[in-house]
């Protein structure tokens, strides 16, 4: 009998016999959950062929064919409308130009599209082209230089200037390709034109240029240094006072070289 309590004992297992204390254990296991996510969006690009640089002579004429070619490849659909900027690096979208060009399907092979642009006139310095969709976001870009081995009539550019209100100071600021250091003088004044045979004298308190108090005031002169910008293109700023400036005149601004000759100057009219 012992014998057969035993045997039965050693098959059984392990069993603890505990009152009022029963251990349960259950195992769970873990469920897998497959989660599907959205391909992502195809991103379409552009390869811009190689563009190769132009050379003037000594008089700053572009030597030979003066024609940019503008050509791409590219996995945009047929009739895709890019957008075509062709600028100078340092001066921006307001010297250069701005087109589009549309994709064109090839039979075989990737789809394309080109744009031949005449860069005649425009003067040495560094260039870019750059492309992109309707989404207005960059896709791809490529730059070219017009190359001279002499040197070229240095410059003064004046920037856009912002809204005018008379008594509060106004912000001036250009690039030149001078060297730092050099001295720019800032002429401001009234732009002087035949007065009517009816002058205007003051009134109701706004004066007036003729006939009235604004004949000999408005103007100021100042000179102010060129500071280091980049790429040969440095940079200079200035505010001009306008607690004596009339309403309802055109003041010019001029922008010229202090101790360089053969400087093309700069200019501006506003008009209040």
């Amino acid at each position: 009998m012992a014998i057969i309590i035993v045997f039965f004992l050693l098959f059984s297992g392990c069993i603890t016999d505990q009152t009022n204390n029963t251990s349960v254990k259950t195992s769970v296991q873990p469920t897998s959950i497959m989660i599907s996510h959205p391909p992502p969006p195809v991103r379409n690009s552009i390869k811009i062929d190689p563009i190769q640089d132009f050379q003037t002579d000594s008089s700053f004429h572009i030597n030979g064919s003066s024609l940019l070619n503008v050509s791409v490849i590219t996995d945009f659909p047929e009739g895709t409308r890019l957008h075509l900027d062709i600028f100078n690096v340092y001066e921006g979208s307001n010297f250069g130009c701005q087109t589009t060009m549309r994709v064109v399907k090839n039979a075989s092979g990737p789809n394309s599209s080109s744009y031949t642009y005449d860069m005649k006139g425009y003067p040495p310095g560094q260039y870019r082209v750059l492309l992109r969709d309707d989404s207005w976001i960059i896709t791809t870009e490529s730059e070219f230089k017009i190359a001279s081995e002499l040197p070229y009539a240095a410059w003064i550019r004046l920037d856009p200037v912002g809204t005018v209100v008379i008594g509060k100071d106004l912000s001036l600021s250009g690039t030149t390709d001078m060297p730092p250091g050099s001295e720019i003088k800032i002429n401001t004044g009234i732009f002087k034109h035949p007065c009517p045979i009816d002058t205007i004298p003051d009134k109701n308190g706004e004066r007036s240029l003729c006939g009235g108090s604004c004949m000999d005031t408005g103007f100021s002169q100042q000179t102010v240094r060129v500071a280091a910008g980049t790429g040969n293109v440095n940079i200079w700023n200035t505010t001009v006072r306008t607690n004596d400036w009339c309403p309802t005149e055109a003041y010019r601004i001029d922008a010229t070289a202090v101790n360089y000759t053969d400087v093309t100057p700069a200019w501006k009219l506003i008009t209040l």
